[in-house]
């Protein structure tokens, strides 16, 4: 894998879990995913998880579905939409995952993402 996705600098370390890294290659093998895609995923996720544990004191595997709304909706304000799309798909292919995982129990289909002041339920 040259990917580098798990290669992480002193900055990141905060919002990195080492589970990522799981998700992300399981993305790789299972869907081949670009290097540009999962360096994307990579860093929405680690952005999200730091804003997780910077605003609540809690990572991204004790997430509660207000969180992501909070998230989308704090970090989005001044966003092109495709970015946010992209936050949201990045965060919906997470839990996802983390569910079938049993990681977490909360289906992304229970969070409802904000798209530009819309409330949208997100689609699997």
């Amino acid at each position: 894998m040259h990917s580098g996705f798990e290669d992480k600098s002193r900055e990141q370390d905060r919002g990195w879990d080492d589970r990522f890294g799981d998700f992300l290659t399981n993305l790789l093998f299972e869907e081949g995913l670009a290097d540009s895609t999962l360096l994307a995923l990579k860093n929405h996720l680690i952005a999200f998880n730091r804003w997780l544990l910077d605003t609540y004191g809690r990572p991204w595997d004790l997430v509660q579905p207000q969180d992501l709304r909070e998230y989308l909706y704090a970090t989005g304000l001044n966003l092109a939409n495709s970015t946010l799309q992209a936050r949201r798909w990045s965060l919906k292919r997470l839990y996802r995952w983390a569910l079938e995982e049993s990681i977490v129990s909360i289906h992304p289909n229970t969070f409802v993402l904000p798209v530009k002041g819309n409330e949208v339920p997100l689609k699997t």
